[in-house]
């Protein structure tokens, strides 16, 4: 080939790998800030079926093609969100308020069909989220994604159902994500940071930590949708002097009203996110936990006991100085291997399950104060049959039926048994 052609080759190529470069550097100078940001709200509303409200926007080509949105608002349907994307989404309507949004990519990796981003940055003051469960709110948030990379060259054709025949096998990325506050079910979780690295459609964290009340959960987790399309979730945490009625009601609302302590322990387990029933289907964990000075407060619970009790109904209020736990989950069943509380007035054991349904099947042993004789109507002559070397009657009772009111009926098959 000629020198003069080459030559000719040369530039035509220089002029494609610069063009590109000179109009954004030209678009960035005259463009208007105020037309960038609506042409930049038009796209969003585009893709998402938003209402944007924008605020400031700038492009950067200097050390990098960026651009950053500043002070805006999004606001929009779950519904309408997951029709332009495809995704399967659980929220009714998402209000975000943004003070920083910035998008830094690398403009040679583009140009050979790879998206590079050196950084995604996402700040600001408040999220809200209106479930049909109630409503989630963030405060103060910040999520930065480092070093994000994908063939734009590979990308699923067809993607199937689900979310994850949608994700690219090579997209990689490292994330990082702080809340100051997230309230959830009435809990309010602060001082939220996960951090950890997304690669071969499995997101793994190094950390992942938060507090609640004044106590604090730390822990591993890890997402995955290599292994199950539909993704699931395994996790392993840590409590720490956390506050049992915030932890455990929005799963167990009936128990998290009714007990006051604070949990230490090690809790384990996964379940699969297809949907709400596969959810509880699949959940399954395993824990010990233990706790000091507390207070359960059955009084509702054990309303049919209160003849046995006669003069002593305030030892349907639980005040104890120590509790023991181990439990499962398995089922849609919160099931207790054992339960022991050291009362100052009574203490208590008991084994059986609690269901997410609201059901329950519970054994229940109490050794009563020394001295008190429980009136057991036509059967008050075994009471004293059941007290032991320390003047304590043992009582089994039977729990059964719907946990906002059981009933309640004395286990003759047990009495007697135990410490």
């Amino acid at each position: 080939m000629s020198k003069p052609r080459w030559r000719r080759l040369i530039i035509l190529a220089s002029v494609l790998m610069l063009l590109p470069i000179v109009l954004l550097t030209v678009a960035s100078i005259l463009v208007p800030r105020a037309e960038l940001a609506a042409r930049m709200a038009t796209e969003i509303t585009a893709a998402t079926g938003a209402q944007v409200e924008p605020g400031g926007a700038a492009l950067k080509v200097i050390g990098g093609l960026g651009l950053k949105l500043t002070d805006g608002r999004i606001h929009g349907s779950g519904a309408e969100l997951a029709r332009r994307t495809g995704a399967e989404l659980d929220f009714q309507q998402y209000d975000l308020e943004y003070s920083e949004l910035t998008v830094s990519l690398g403009l040679g990796d583009l140009l050979r069909r790879r998206l590079r981003a050196r950084e995604i940055r996402l700040a600001g003051p408040a999220l809200t989220l209106a479930t049909a469960d109630g409503v989630v709110r963030l405060r103060d948030y910040l999520v930065r994604i480092g070093d994000l990379g994908l063939d734009l060259a590979e990308l699923p054709t067809a993607p199937g159902p689900a979310p994850g025949d949608g994700i690219p096998a090579d997209l990689s990325f490292r994330l990082l994500v702080r809340i100051a506050e997230v309230v959830v079910s009435g809990a309010a979780w602060q001082d939220i940071e996960v951090e950890g690295q997304w690669a071969a459609r499995r997101f793994v964290t190094r950390t992942a930590r938060a507090s609640l009340g004044t106590g604090s959960v730390a822990g591993h987790l890890e997402l995955d949708y290599m292994a199950d399309p539909w993704g699931s979730v395994a996790w392993s945490l840590q409590l720490e002097d956390v506050p049992a009625g915030e932890l455990l009601s929005p799963f167990l609302p009936e128990l998290g009203a009714r007990l006051d302590c604070d949990l230490q322990g090690e809790v384990t387990g996964s379940l699969a996110l297809r949907d709400e029933s596969t959810r509880l289907r699949t959940l399954t964990a395993v824990g010990r936990l233990t706790a000091g000075d507390g207070v359960l407060r059955a009084a509702d619970w054990l309303a049919e006991a209160s003849p046995y009790l006669g003069a002593r109904q305030d030892l349907k209020t639980v005040r104890f100085s120590r509790l023991t736990h181990s439990f499962k989950v398995s089922k849609g069943r919160y099931v207790i291997d054992q339960l022991e509380i050291d009362g100052y007035d009574t203490d208590w054991q008991a084994q059986g399950w609690l269901g997410f349904a609201g059901d329950l099947n519970l054994g229940v042993a109490v050794r009563l104060p020394a001295g008190f004789t429980p009136d057991l109507g036509g059967m008050s002559f075994l009471a004293e049959t059941l007290r032991d070397e320390e003047g304590r009657v043992r009582l089994a009772l039977k729990l059964s039926g719907r946990m906002a009111a059981p009933q309640v009926g004395l286990d003759f098959s047990s009495l007697g048994r135990g410490r």
